[in-house]
């Protein structure tokens, strides 16, 4: 039995990852190994080691065999317009699969990153269903919209702790597109090939754009109705993976168009919006939230049960409180609801995120009836906006761009969506002009 050693990761005692003909993996020490090294062919029978161009040749070609018939095959019919989109981007999607699939084969180092809400985790968990497993893959909830150079940083030391004949990849979910993400884009590339599954409207000068592996919905006649999470779903199809319940929870869960609100899409939505927010409520103490951690949890329906009660009970309170102290200023022909959300849930607390707060607040002012309202939530260096249902035509991204322009030193980034987005300041004591500014601009559109 002849294998091809295709990536070594260096721990205490290193592992050995070996492809077999027929493209069964494995791994192994080093002794039973014969501490080959990478790329040389290891003959267990003989129990010789020894480089063999025409058994690697042979490995890559069964390997791009397999590949070519990868094909998307999402069956759910969400309605016309994301069964057009799905079939503008399949091509795109099975490019990206196919790179995928090669990298497992080959065992190389696999990075994913996802926003931590119920859209970026819901792609999360579509992609570790699809990848069924795999043990080179890392999974980090990310707690920003921008990639930043730190980031890089971080994910080429767990890159580095292997050896591998494929480039390690990395695999962004949810994330803002925005020029923020470039500086940790130029550094991750040299070291990965990259995946980007988005649906942020694409600013001007973002250069993750230009990869050979970004898709997003924009880009093929779609908007952000088109969530990550559906996306991420439609790409975990190319791998036989059923991921119905997911593509549902992330519509509901980013309020999008296509959302289709059923009991099930909605408890599998608000169990990802709170595990997101609170990584303790699956047992994590680093804050990091895994796939594999909320699947546990999703199987066992009494903890669902418990995790939703309390979610709702704890947003039930902040709501009311929220309403109470709010500030009201009048548009044109709208209302204009200021929050201080540090006024409303203690540092101390994780659920809820102030950015999902903030859609939860705009919610309970439209069922009170007033659907042209906008809601600008501040906690921290952070302004977070939402736009009620009744106010069409108005993009909040030119908004804050706006904003940014009247004050490019005190405003660190902005972005999101057209009818939610958010604003960072560089240091919280710069909030009180940006906010004035803001609530000034506002005034005059809605």
């Amino acid at each position: 039995m002849k294998g091809l050693l295709t990536a070594i990761k260096h721990e205490k005692e290193p592992v050995y990852f070996i492809t077999y003909e027929g493209l069964r993996r494995d791994r192994a020490d080093a002794k039973r190994a014969m501490f080959a090294k990478l790329g040389e062919t290891i003959d267990f029978d003989a129990g010789k080691v020894y480089a063999d161009e025409l058994f690697a040749k042979k490995i890559g070609e069964e390997i791009d065999k397999n590949c070519k018939k990868i094909s998307c095959n999402f069956s759910e019919r969400i309605n016309g317009d994301v069964e057009a989109l799905v079939g503008r981007m399949k091509q795109s999607l099975e490019e990206a699969a196919r790179l995928l699939a090669k990298k497992e084969y080959m065992s190389a180092p696999i990075v994913v990153r996802y926003h931590n809400d119920a859209d970026g985790l819901s792609g999360a968990i579509a992609l570790h269903r699809a990848m069924h497993g795999y043990e080179n893959a890392v999974w980090e909830m990310h707690r920003s919209v921008a990639y930043a150079k730190s980031d890089a940083e971080n994910d080429m030391l767990i890159a580095n702790a292997y050896e591998s004949i494929e480039k390690p990849l990395l695999v962004l979910i949810d994330f803002g597109t925005t020029p923020d993400s470039n500086d940790g884009i130029e550094a991750a590339k040299e070291r990965f090939d990259i995946i980007w599954l988005d649906h942020h409207p694409i600013s001007s000068g973002f250069s993750g754009a230009k990869l050979d592996y970004y898709i997003n919905p924009w880009n093929f006649g779609g908007d952000s109705n088109f969530t990550a999470g559906l996306l991420a779903s439609v790409f975990a199809s190319c791998f036989g993976a059923q991921t119905k319940d997911l593509a549902y929870a992330s519509l509901l869960g980013d309020y999008s168009a296509y959302a289709k609100p059923n009991a099930q899409a909605k408890r599998v939505a608000m169990l990802l919006d709170i595990v997101s927010s609170d990584a303790k409520l699956v047992g994590s103490h680093t804050g990091n939230v895994t796939p594999e951690a909320v699947e546990n949890i999703m199987h066992d329906e009494s903890k669902v049960t418990e995790i939703i009660a309390y979610g709702e009970n704890r947003l039930a309170e902040l709501l009311d409180s929220a309403v109470s102290g709010l500030k009201v200023y009048k548009g044109k022909s709208s209302s204009i609801y200021v929050a201080d959300f540090e006024k409303i849930r203690s540092d101390e607390e994780r659920y809820p995120l102030p950015g999902r707060f903030a859609s939860k607040l705009m919610e309970k002012i439209e069922e009170s009836g007033n659907a042209k309202a906008l809601v600008v939530l501040h906690y921290g260096s952070y302004i977070s906006l939402r736009l009620g249902s009744g106010l069409k035509g108005i993009n909040l991204l030119e908004v804050l761009e706006k904003v940014k322009s009247y004050y490019p030193s005190l405003v660190e980034s902005a972005g999101g969506h057209m009818s939610a987005a958010s604003i960072k300041l560089a240091k919280e004591g710069n909030k009180k002009p940006v906010l004035g500014k803001l609530v000034e601009e506002l005034k005059g559109i809605v």
